[in-house]
């Protein structure tokens, strides 16, 4: 039988411990937080401690805008020192994952924060519940470099408005390998689409299964034609529709395929529509692929927060026009033909405020309009005008003549170190000269982030430079 200790031994034992482990405790700096910004629009934040803590919450380890006081939506994912899963409340916790329910947007600014001082959340405390965790704030800015597949861009086929379609219009493409996706919860769904002599082949998937090809050519032009696929067990399924690129009769004038409307369980339905454009592999692209589209309308979305904007795209023969808007303004029409090929073409927009914009390249459907990548670009130097200590800006006397000042005894910093130096808080604008550390920094992840941390950044070279798009 086991004997429990009198109240009175217990008691004088936890005053013993607590004389020798608050001391300790006292004499030890305070736990701090080392956080890890995502790399990615979708990625994770990480935050490790070098002790055990406790008491962590999504109120003590937040994702916030810069400038604002509300915690984005986040989950929360600890883990011990064996990395190994464990509650966030009880711990032992020195590993926490911040997975934002949202995606970032490309050039927003955030911030992870270990223990806000606004408000009074309990706060994440050292395991021994003797000491709050410092509080650590990681100022961030999120991807100024996306590619055509970002989830920051949202595509779409070319609209055709008639009366005999449901609604006034449908969508379509005709492109081989352009696709629309959407989800639906039930046990059938029908797909009304175009049938007619400009109508080609698809081919339908369920769940990543492939549902057999329709053809949609006839003779004489249909519109609300129905095709019913049914069978399916309860709950969620992903339906694929993709354009095959081929006509559906040796009469056949087009190979387009449409989309009029879905219905789910027999009621008309309006899932979320995922549209994409054709994929061409190219290793002149930047990440080896761009994707393009010849129909009039076809659009891309993309969201991002910053002063300029580039859509890189590609000209050539076979390249059309297309009009770029931002938050619904006309910008500007561009002309992508040229005589020969070339990859990286910059149609920008700058000007903007410094806010969240959402850009619209729209095609002609004369030629191809192709993505290639987007780059958001950082404010510009306007931000420090007028902010000289006379009042009346930067002039040439404000500054000494270098030849006139003596050299300093201490030895600058390398180039990785001043990248360092940068995520530090110890250096806020750089002038760069003849280098493109984004590119040839060994770590250029953190080159890059190091980079967009800046309050300024001047970059000169002969050429346009990876530094130098930021």
């Amino acid at each position: 039988m086991t004997k429990r200790l009198p109240a009175r031994v217990l008691l004088a034992t936890a005053t013993l411990t607590a004389s020798i482990l608050v001391p300790m405790q006292s004499a030890r700096a305070a736990t701090t937080a080392s956080i890890v910004a995502p790399s990615a629009l979708t990625a994770s934040d990480t935050i490790t401690f070098p002790s055990n803590v406790w008491h962590v919450s999504a109120s003590n380890v937040v994702l916030r805008v810069q400038g604002t006081t509300t915690n984005l939506g986040a989950s929360l994912a600890c883990y011990n020192g064996s990395h190994a899963s464990v509650g966030c409340n009880l711990g032992p916790v020195r590993t926490v994952i911040l997975k934002p329910f949202a995606a970032l947007t490309p050039g927003q600014r955030y911030r992870v924060i270990v223990n806000p001082t606004d408000g009074s959340p309990p706060p994440v405390q050292d395991y021994l519940l003797l000491s709050s965790v410092a509080t650590v704030t990681k100022p961030f800015i999120a991807s100024l470099f996306e590619e055509e597949n970002s989830v920051a861009a949202s595509y779409s086929w070319g609209v055709f408005r008639t009366s005999s379609a449901y609604g006034g219009s449908y969508q379509a493409d005709r492109l081989q390998n352009a696709s629309v996706t959407f989800g639906f919860t039930g046990k059938n769904f029908t797909w009304y689409t175009v049938t007619g002599p400009s109508q080609g082949l698809a081919a339908l998937s369920v769940d990543g299964v492939g549902r057999g090809t329709a053809n949609l050519y006839t003779p004489t032009t249909r519109y609300r034609v129905a095709r019913l696929y049914r069978g399916f067990a309860s709950g969620s399924h992903r339906v694929t529709i993709k354009v095959l690129g081929q006509q559906g009769s040796p009469n056949g004038k087009g190979t387009w395929v449409s989309l009029d409307a879905i219905a789910v369980n027999g009621a008309f339905a309006a899932p979320r529509l995922v549209f994409s454009w054709q994929v061409v592999a190219s290793n002149r692209a930047s990440a080896g692929r761009e994707v393009r589209a010849n129909t009039r309308g076809a659009s891309v979305r993309f969201t991002f927060r910053g002063r300029s904007i580039d859509w890189i795209t590609t000209t050539g023969p076979t390249e059309g026009t297309a009009t770029m808007y931002v938050d619904g303004v006309k910008k500007s029409i561009v002309n992508n033909y040229a005589s020969s090929t070339h990859y990286g073409a910059i149609r920008r927009v700058s000007n903007l405020s410094d806010a969240v914009h959402y850009l619209d390249v729209v095609a002609s459907g004369v030629g191809y309009t192709a993505v290639d990548r987007f780059v958001v670009r950082l404010p510009d130097l306007t931000i420090f005008k007028g902010s000289s200590t006379n009042g009346r800006g930067f002039d040439r006397e404000d500054f000494p003549d270098p030849l006139s000042m003596p050299r300093h005894p201490k030895p600058g910093l390398t180039v990785v170190e001043i990248m360092g130096a940068v995520h530090a808080g110890q250096i806020r604008g750089m002038y760069i000269m003849g280098e493109n550390p984004a590119m040839s920094d060994p770590d250029v992840r953190h080159a890059r982030e190091a980079l967009a941390e800046l309050e300024m950044l001047v970059v000169q070279d002969i050429f346009l430079t990876e530094t130098g798009y930021l």
